[in-house]
């Protein structure tokens, strides 16, 4: 799971409930205190949701990681050393680690670790962004997450592409322009 992958590389593991069904909640409970389990409504907007999850961490670093998603077991050793670079190189980078999605598919531009600022916020409702004025995106693919969501079994189980479809409709609404 996502935890498991990396409780033993961070300080602190924010987990942000949104109204789950399945067992999330007594399994987040189960960890020790270095994870700490947030609820709050789903109001679909997954980027409402990071940016909750981001304001309640009490660390100034902070990596992404959605429920699906798993830091690979290749990155782990290295895992620290990683992040020591970027945090005594600039703090104002923001850092895209290798996410493969397992499918044939991968992202090498999708900010995930940065330090936390008032003027970093992540945008739209899914699919979401760090939007950020003036920012350098660094690429760190020594850094892989794996990322199951969009295997074909499970983007189907969860009817993803109308999930998908639904919240982009409501943002293209929102923002016409963008």
């Amino acid at each position: 799971t996502a935890i498991d992958s990396i409780i033993d590389l961070v300080d602190e593991i924010v987990v942000v409930d949104t109204g789950s069904t399945d067992n999330t909640v007594e399994k987040v409970l189960g960890y020790t205190s270095k994870v700490v389990l947030y609820k709050t409504s789903w109001n679909e907007d997954f980027s409402e949701i990071r940016n909750y999850g981001i304001s309640v961490t009490q660390n100034p670093w902070c990596i992404v990681l959605d429920a699906d998603e798993y830091i690979d077991e290749v990155s782990r050793p290295i895992f620290k050393d990683e992040l020591y670079k970027i945090i005594n190189e600039d703090g104002d980078f923001l850092y895209a680690p290798f996410i493969d999605n397992l499918n044939g598919t991968y992202l090498t531009n999708n900010a995930r670790i940065f330090k936390k600022r008032s003027s970093l916020k992540y945008r739209g409702k899914v699919h979401e962004y760090l939007d950020a004025d003036n920012d350098f995106l660094i690429g760190i693919p020594q850094i892989k997450i794996n990322h199951t969501g969009y295997l074909s079994e499970v983007y189907h189980d969860k009817n993803k592409f109308f999930r998908n479809k639904n919240l982009l409709s409501k943002q293209i609404f929102l923002e016409p322009e963008n």
